[in-house]
This record gives structure tokens, C-alpha cells and sequence, in this order.
């Protein structure tokens, strides 16, 4: 039994050992204590671990063979459904900070099966040291986020790379974008245009800034 998915068979070993009655009366109760937990635990993923944890449950879930499982019990897609919707689907704050996160994220991307958003009701966003592409557009990015940070070591060339992820999405959060970079003699430019392909940006901010949300209005 995969880690990710442990809760709701523990509890449901817990209760097939009681009598008919007694589990009609702690069914509510357990699936609302169930439901609440897994929200909690599922909410916040800032450490790659945790993250790690949803991309090896989809690989297996993803790589099982239907010859292993009856006709009557068609586990893989039950399964992978359930993952979706279950575990994908609680995630609202999304860290990719830490080091490894973006490899385990495109692992995620890759097991999960999915081609369009990856978590729906993501919020918060984190990036760092990140690569923006056509796949992240698609799979990350919708409309539902908030907030979108951004740190681009990289400077100009994450800058490009992130605003030709915005320019061929149709996502148009309401970005509040945080670009902790030093400056250089090309970044105005860039800058510029990724700050004008924003068309829901709140407020923009730069290491050799206080404030530069200002210039949107000049």
C-alpha cells in the first residue's frame, strides 16, 4: 500500500470489522474526520517529498497491469480517477522552490495521464529555477491561481522563457508576480512585455524595486 493512499484504507479496514448497525452510526463521522484530514494534508505542498509521494502512487497506479485485476474490478482506473480526484484536486498551494521539485513535478506530469490541469484548484504558486514551456502551460497554469511568484535566477533568459509561457496560454490568472532579480541592460525590454501579456496582473515586484506595478499605468 502506497503511503499517499493510506488513510481512507485504514479507515476503511477499521470499520469492516464492525457490526452492521454500528457502521451506519460512525459513517458520517468518518468520512467527514476523512475528508477534513486529507483537505488539510493535501492543501499545502511545499516540501518535494510530499510531492514526491503523488507522482510514485500515479506511476504505479499508471503501470499496473488490467491482466492482474478481475473484469469485475477495474482497479487502475478506479484508482487513477480517485487519485485525481481525491489527491490533485485538494492541492491549493504549490512550492516548487526547493531543489528536485521541478523534477518530481514533471515526473507527476508525466505518470498522472493527464492532458489538461494538472490541479484545479491550485491557488498559490511558487517557482524557482524553472523552465516555462508549452507542457507547463497546459497542465499548470488556469485561471483559478491568484498567485504566481516567480524567481528567476536566470534572469533574462527566464524572464523569455516565462513570458512566451504566457503569451501561448489562454490561462490568465491574477498573477501577482515576484521577480527577486537582479537587473541588467537587456531586462527592461523583456520586462516590459511580460508585464503588457499580463493582462490580470495585481502587482509586480523586483529586488531593484520597491514597487514597479506603477509603471503599468505610465
Amino acid at each position: 500500500m502506497h503511503s499517499a493512499l493510506q488513510i481512507p484504507e485504514i479507515l476503511d479496514q477499521i470499520i469492516s470489522h464492525l457490526e452492521k448497525d454500528d457502521q451506519k452510526r460512525c459513517a458520517p463521522v468518518c468520512q467527514l474526520w476523512s475528508e477534513v484530514a486529507l483537505d488539510h494534508i493535501w492543501r499545502r505542498i511545499v516540501y518535494y517529498s510530499n510531492l514526491k509521494k503523488l507522482s510514485s502512487a500515479a506511476k504505479e497506479i499508471n503501470t499496473e497491469r488490467p491482466a492482474s485485476h478481475t473484469s469485475n474490478s477495474p482497479l487502475t482506473v478506479k484508482a487513477l480517477n480517485r487519485l485525481k480526484l481525491k489527491y490533485y484536486a485538494r492541492i491549493r498551494t504549490l512550492d516548487l522552490g526547493y531543489s528536485g521539485s521541478w523534477v518530481v513535478l514533471r515526473e507527476l506530469m508525466s505518470n498522472s495521464g493527464l492532458t489538461s490541469t494538472l490541479f484545479p484548484n491550485l491557488q498559490c504558486l511558487d517557482c524557482q529555477d524553472q523552465i516555462f514551456d508549452e507542457e507547463f502551460s497546459i497542465l499548470i497554469l488556469h485561471s483559478g491561481i491568484k498567485s504566481f511568484s516567480v524567481w528567476c535566477s536566470d534572469g533574462l533568459s527566464d524572464i523569455l522563457h516565462l513570458t512566451q509561457t504566457i503569451t501561448d496560454t489562454n490561462a490568465q490568472p491574477h498573477f501577482l508576480v515576484d521577480i527577486p532579480s537582479s537587473t541588467s541592460g537587456n531586462m527592461p525590454g523583456p520586462l516590459a512585455t511580460l508585464l503588457e501579456n499580463l493582462t490580470s496582473l495585481e502587482h509586480a515586484g523586483n529586488t531593484s524595486f520597491k514597487d514597479i506595478s506603477p509603471i503599468l499605468w505610465v
